[in-house]
């Protein structure tokens, strides 16, 4: 089973394309989610997590997201790969891909909430509510100037 639970705050601004060959609208951001390595050390560890969201998230993600919201995110791990423009070399890309997304509270500073959940802004359409294979699962398409080289870093680590 491929399934993810991240409870942390959005530590990008969310950035938003349509793809080139179905129009289909991409959303992608990092979440910051904060942990200990253990009771007896309770240093914070924050790790960065990349998301990409599609269609309705995307949506979502754009209309009522940005950096700082604290967000509930379900979704699935994600592997690929691509051939970076700059260097020429296969960059590895590990991500999650966004099957549902929550606000659950005002950033830190501000007073009111007035962001509803995904299910309020699209009741009837929601992707997941569609067959698996309906689902659209194609990567988003990254060009030179992208920042991804920190997932080179993740790559050597991961080896």
């Amino acid at each position: 089973m491929n399934k993810v639970l991240l409870v942390g705050r959005i530590a990008t601004d969310p950035t938003a394309r349509t793809t080139n060959n179905s129009n289909l609208q991409v959303s992608n951001f990092t979440v910051a989610c904060n942990g200990s390595y253990s009771k007896t050390n309770p240093q914070n560890n924050t790790t960065f997590v990349p998301c990409v969201a599609w269609n309705n998230q995307a949506n979502f993600v754009q209309t009522y997201l940005k950096k700082g919201s604290l967000v509930s995110i379900e979704g699935r791990i994600s592997r690929r790969s691509y051939i970076s423009k700059k260097t020429n070399q296969t960059v590895y890309v590990m991500e999650i891909v966004v099957d549902n997304i929550e606000a659950l509270g005002p950033k830190a500073e501000s007073a009111a909430n007035d962001t509803p959940s995904i299910s309020e802004v699209f009741p009837e359409s929601s992707i997941n509510n569609l067959e698996p294979s309906e689902q659209k699962t194609e990567a988003p398409k990254y060009d030179e100037n992208d920042d991804l080289e920190w997932f080179d870093e993740l790559d050597k680590a991961s080896k």
